[in-house]
């Protein structure tokens, strides 16, 4: 028994879920096992957190860059056409731009912001012997 526990834990595991073991019959096997699933379930819940953020920041580019594509196409017809050149629209164009651009570094500074200043808990008692 000891032998297998000893062999399956000196292989390297080729997945997560190898970590995770149902054949524990120590105590200590056991409380192993159950580290390894918290841990595992921990791991889980960052992972999908990693990949929710992700997933919003890459929308939000994706139409970022879109609504930052309509103005610059909007001053190139407005170039291309043998009219005189109306500064007002292109600067309503500009405005756009500079409004697009003004909100893509408030969403990454928000970004930095969030990860700067991420919630964590710790013990705020003043004396060495703190076991929170």
């Amino acid at each position: 028994m000891r032998q297998r526990y000893l062999l399956k834990i000196s292989q390297l595991p080729t997945a997560m879920e190898d970590v995770l073991q149902k054949n524990a019959k120590t105590p200590e096997a056991m409380q192993a096992e159950k580290y390894m699933h918290e841990l595992y379930r921990l791991y889980q819940h960052e992972l999908h957190s990693l990949y929710a953020s992700q997933k919003r920041h890459d929308q939000f580019m994706n139409q970022w860059v879109h609504q930052m594509k309509t103005p610059i196409s909007v001053i190139e017809l407005l170039l291309q056409d043998d009219r005189p050149l109306d500064k007002k629209n292109v600067q309503e164009e500009i405005d756009r731009l500079r409004r697009g651009l003004d909100m893509v570094l408030v969403n990454a500074r928000l970004e930095n912001f969030e990860d700067a200043y991420a919630s964590r808990t710790g013990c705020i008692k003043d004396n060495s012997d703190c076991n929170c």
